[in-house]
């Protein structure tokens, strides 16, 4: 009987299904250069944020290179201290979030500064040399903002509301910078270089701000701007990058070292601080935002403003966590992350994935040394006194840490990628004769390029169907186990199959050799 091997490629929704090399569905799976691989299961690092929901996450990086992990709730900022999350909201303060709000940040020398767009919450500042002080007011009457980043030694605050009692004339679509250098320092003037503007040559407001190398680029939903520092008198100078290109919000737009990548309304682009914005070619563009038929758009656009990018440099892979159009949305204050696409940079390819997140940490890969079993004496009383979640957490595992993270949606705990995989799944575009044949598929085999220590965390199924309109599965499910010689013994007799592949072990997988007979009288 002949053997076909079937290579396989990425998620690829957007092409013909009687393809067997690509992928139609697909769960914790990524794509590497060579083929795809299990992703890391993620693990609880602490207990629940005491507020409830994550409305926002940061790792802050300090001149000495030390690093914070703060979570904004509803009504304060905690941070993740030996797994256990302390109250970091100073001066008696009980923060209030607005429709739609984030808790959004940026890194300003020792200095981490937050905002969530209340009118009621002035900008909030965290200062590494006095930890105890928690995020207090920041002074000079910034105005209050949706988006905030830095460059070039300014503070950039978008989306205005005015600071209370001070006159400030803003908008949706104005813009602040701070004086240089001073993050307190926000009354306009040529000495301290401070000023502000307005966005109204495009509609609509500002979404997201993020710096590129020296400069600011500023998103509206379907436009870019950048910003260049020019100094005095006008001191940011600014131009349209584009006027159907933008970004749904803050967190959506993912910086790869000086290289922005990121979801618009109506595809992926990417933008490397010059030119104009390029579209990301995608086997999945037509699936995510416009849907064919009676099928549905994958993304839910009217929740769109919660899309949660993040960049995973360890795997060089880049994730969205979305709201689809499969579950419904109760709140849109508490928006249901419930699917995931990631790209791979290197070699781009695709895949999809669930999961049910509010919120992400988006860290750098650390390079410095973990918490060995020598310091253990140091740094705690008894060898016993860290518990099992200590362990897991990735402060404390190797001598490389990425801390890519999630804050679940359903218990508000943040998870790191620590754990051996669990729940893996690939299912292959169709295998078959064609309409005027049949074919018998005996056995399957996975070719892997990292190998499996355990044969039964495998199981592979068939689907067998007789026109490729028809729903999957349409006629009957073969599943097997996979054997000691690395086949799935599976039978099934149909003019169209599709296989199907369970995995609960880090592998990685590059085809897919099928073994199967064909003619018309195979049935």
């Amino acid at each position: 009987m002949p053997i076909e091997r079937v290579d396989l490629t990425a998620f690829s929704p957007d092409l013909r299904p009687d393809q067997p090399s690509i992928i139609v569905d697909s769960d914790q799976m990524f794509p590497t250069t060579r083929g795809l691989r299990t992703l890391p299961y993620p693990i609880e690092s602490g207990p629940s944020l005491p507020g409830g929901w994550c409305y926002g996450a940061f790792e802050a990086r300090y001149l000495d290179e030390t690093r914070r992990r703060f979570g904004g709730d509803n009504d304060s900022i905690q941070e993740l201290v030996n797994g256990i999350w302390v109250d970091r909201t100073g001066g008696g303060q009980t923060y209030t979030m607005p429709s739609r709000g984030r808790w959004r940040w940026v890194q300003f020398g020792d200095v981490t500064l937050a905002t969530n767009g209340s009118a009621t919450d002035p900008l909030q500042g965290f200062h590494a040399d006095s930890p105890g002080d928690g995020f207090l007011p920041v002074d000079g009457l910034p105005p209050h903002a949706k988006c905030i980043t830095a460059a070039q030694n300014f503070v950039f605050l978008a989306n205005l509301l005015p600071a209370s009692g001070s006159g400030q004339q803003v908008d949706s679509a104005s813009w602040w910078t701070s004086g240089i250098a001073d993050f307190a320092e926000w009354t306009p003037a040529l000495a301290t270089q401070s000023s502000n503007g307005y966005l109204y040559d495009t509609p609509g407001e500002i979404t997201a701000a993020h710096s590129v190398g020296r400069d600011i680029i500023v998103y509206k939903n379907r436009s870019m701007y950048k910003f260049e520092y020019i100094g005095p008198p006008v001191v940011w100078a600014n131009q349209i990058l584009s006027q159907t290109a933008g970004t749904w919000g803050q967190e959506s737009v993912i910086d790869i070292g000086g290289t922005h990548v990121f979801m618009g309304y109506d595809d992926f682009y990417i933008y490397d601080g010059s030119g104009a914005p390029r579209s990301i070619p995608s086997p999945l563009r037509e699936w995510m935002f416009e849907g064919w038929g009676e099928q549905a758009a994958e993304l839910d656009k009217n929740f769109g403003h919660a899309i949660w990018g993040r960049w995973d440099r360890e795997l060089n892979l880049v994730f969205w966590h979305y709201p689809s159009t499969n579950i419904v949305q109760t709140n849109e204050d508490q928006v249901v992350l419930d699917r995931w696409v990631c790209w791979n940079i290197g070699s781009d390819k695709w895949m999809r994935g669930s999961q049910n997140v509010a919120a992400a940490i988006n860290p750098e890969v650390q390079n410095e040394p973990g918490l060995t079993y020598g310091g253990l004496g140091v740094t705690y009383a008894q060898w016993d006194t860290p518990d099992a979640e200590t362990w897991v957490d990735s402060d404390f595992t190797g001598s490389t840490i990425s801390k890519q993270g999630v804050f679940s949606s359903d218990d508000n705990k943040l998870y790191t990628y620590v754990g051996s995989p669990q729940g893996a799944k690939i299912c292959c575009g169709d295998f078959g004769a064609g309409p005027d044949g049949y074919t018998f598929v005996h056995r399957i085999r996975p070719l892997f390029l990292r190998q499996p220590a355990d044969l039964s965390n495998f199981t592979a199924r068939v689907y067998g169907r007789e026109n490729l309109t028809d729903p999957t599965p349409a006629i009957a499910a073969s599943e097997s186990t996979l054997g000691e010689t690395g086949w799935f013994d599976v039978r099934s007799d149909a003019r169209y199959h599709r296989i199907e592949i369970d995995m609960s072990e880090d592998v990685e997988i590059i085809a897919i050799d099928i073994e199967y007979e064909s003619g018309t009288g195979v049935r």
